[in-house]
């Protein structure tokens, strides 16, 4: 039971340092979006912009590509980006952190809840730190992460896939004997 709760715990203490802080640097959110793409078309009234073909916004240490970006807004302020990619891959540079890799065929960040949901082949990693799964969720605002698989997805060159939810751990470094 002891050591249950002992994994339990240590699991819990990855999954909310993940991606603790979709994970930016402070500094990020002050710096300009850049986007380009092949294509885009923007809906004013409706608050929706819509960009196709080798998709890639920027900013600060914030990276996203995918096939297509659709860019909500509400009230002139972003409120949801969703990206679909093969796969759509996310990075960004948390303060005092490693840098957090994410990749998924899906991913909608609202961000007036801040929540990120990743879709279908769902990963995360940070160091050598990873989690997968078909779909993770990630709460930024209460640090909760919770990664499912709806079914089985095998890929035959990869056998670990057998659709269930991974994740690896590697041990941080341990403290010196003061005796070494």
């Amino acid at each position: 039971m002891l050591l249950t709760r002992a994994k339990s715990l240590l699991l819990m203490t990855l999954l909310a340092s993940i991606p603790a802080s979709v994970w930016a640097l402070s500094s990020d959110r002050d710096q300009p979006v850049n986007i380009t793409a092949d294509r885009m078309r923007a809906d004013e009234r409706q608050g929706i912009s819509h960009y196709e073909g080798e998709v890639f916004l920027k900013q600060g240490s914030l990276e996203i590509r995918g096939d297509e970006l659709t860019v909500h807004l509400q009230k002139g302020e972003v409120s949801r980006i969703i990206v679909i990619g093969k796969p759509a891959e996310l990075q960004q540079q948390p303060d005092n952190r490693e840098m957090v890799y994410s990749e998924a065929r899906r991913m909608e960040y609202n961000t007036q809840s801040g929540e990120l949901l990743l879709i279908d082949d769902a990963r995360v990693k940070q160091g050598t730190n990873r989690i997968s799964g078909t779909r993770i969720h990630y709460d930024t605002r209460n640090s909760i992460v919770a990664a499912n698989s709806d079914s089985p997805s095998k890929q035959p060159d990869d056998p670990q896939s057998d659709g269930r939810v991974r994740v690896i751990i590697e041990p941080g470094d341990k403290p010196q004997d003061p005796g070494e």
